[in-house]
């Protein structure tokens, strides 16, 4: 275990770690507890899901154990394991008593349902998370849930056979894309997300290509995926190569190589 506590470099924290006011509980400096979560949090975004299943295992704070089971059912559900997801993000309900994650967790049993094909199912989530989400005093946090809610509707629409509206989703403007105000809240990782559902959305292939350029490795491969199915022939290579960054939790390392997605992109590297 102890080979996988690497700390994150300090370009990687910068970059990944969600802005959290100074003082606040869960900004990084705040504890030894707080410090393994947001650690957990950049190797998640680099597609080391090891090594961030294995800060989260050490991390003994039970008022952070919410959030870290939805980041353990993220990572799991990034990687198309939609109902393992779902058992980390009812078990994160259970002790939820922080009302911002309760709302992150009832997103991210929408977004489960999505990908199980479970429309009905990801709808309610989806009005459950809202209804909360509309009644909270805004701060960073709630924003960046507000982002999650909009790209959970335009995975509904999908689902429904709909095309997604682009409201409140980036846009191109002029050399480079414009972002709702929400986004000043995330990072990164936030911003190449929104504007891959932008691109999926409008059906803007240069807005898929900007989300790959931004994207760190457990998105990329996404954003790849996501060009070749709008006709970028060069896509196919580059989402083979950034798959193979990815390194699962070593518990579902097997069950990830029999997703519909690992499947895809072994037939694409001619395996």
């Amino acid at each position: 275990m102890d080979d996988l506590l690497v700390v994150p470099d300090d370009d990687a924290l910068r970059r990944w770690v969600s802005p959290t006011p100074d003082g606040d509980p869960r900004h990084i400096d705040a504890s030894d507890a707080t410090a393994a979560a947001w650690y957990g949090v950049v190797w998640g975004r680099l597609g080391r899901g090891d090594r961030a299943f294995a800060w989260w295992d050490g991390c003994d704070d039970p008022a952070l154990q919410p959030w870290l089971l939805g980041e353990r059912g993220r990572i799991v559900r990034e990687l198309g394991l939609h109902t393992i997801a779902r058992g980390y993000d009812e078990g994160g309900l259970v002790d939820a008593t922080d009302l911002t994650d309760v709302v992150l967790l009832r997103l991210s049993l929408a977004a489960d349902a999505v990908g199980e094909g479970n429309e009905s199912g990801a709808r309610r989530s989806l009005g459950t998370a809202s209804s909360i989400l509309d009644e909270l005093d805004v701060d960073d946090r709630v924003r960046r849930q507000r982002l999650r809610r909009r790209w959970i509707e335009v995975e509904i629409a999908l689902l429904a056979g709909g095309q997604p509206g682009a409201d409140g989703l980036p846009a191109q403007g002029g050399r480079e894309p414009t972002f709702p105000a929400d986004y000043d809240a995330g990072t990164d990782f936030h911003r190449a997300k929104g504007l891959l559902f932008a691109g999926i959305a409008r059906e803007d292939e240069g807005l898929l290509r900007q989300a790959s350029a931004l994207a760190p490795p457990a998105l990329r491969w996404a954003a790849e995926l996501a060009r070749l199915d709008s006709g970028s022939e060069d896509a196919a290579g580059k989402a083979v190569e950034a798959w193979a960054q990815i390194v699962p939790p070593p518990a579902v390392a097997t069950a990830v190589a029999t997703t519909a997605t690992a499947q895809r992109l072994r037939r694409l590297a001619g395996r």
